[in-house]
């Protein structure tokens, strides 16, 4: 079983795939509150977040990053090579 560290950056993996997959580059992230931390994408501004609701064990990935293309006036990130 994994620890809490490598929960965490088992989630954080899951989300920069999941974001990078729909062309967003996501940013530093940074750590909000003990149980939610967040990235935005550098492009469109979409965020994606892991969080551990309450006394859960488990992060749980989202935001909108992980839901919709990164669209920044029509181009996507990927047709820059990125």
């Amino acid at each position: 079983m994994m620890n809490d560290n490598g929960q965490y950056a088992a989630a954080v993996e899951i989300c920069e795939t999941g974001a990078r997959s729909s062309g967003h580059l996501l940013g530093v992230w940074q750590q909000v509150d003990e149980h939610l931390h967040a990235s935005m994408c550098e492009v469109c501004g979409a965020m994606a977040l892991v969080v551990r609701p309450g006394n859960e064990r488990c992060w749980r990935t989202g935001g909108k990053a992980l839901e919709q293309e990164c669209l920044k006036e029509g181009i996507r990130i990927s047709e820059f090579g990125a």
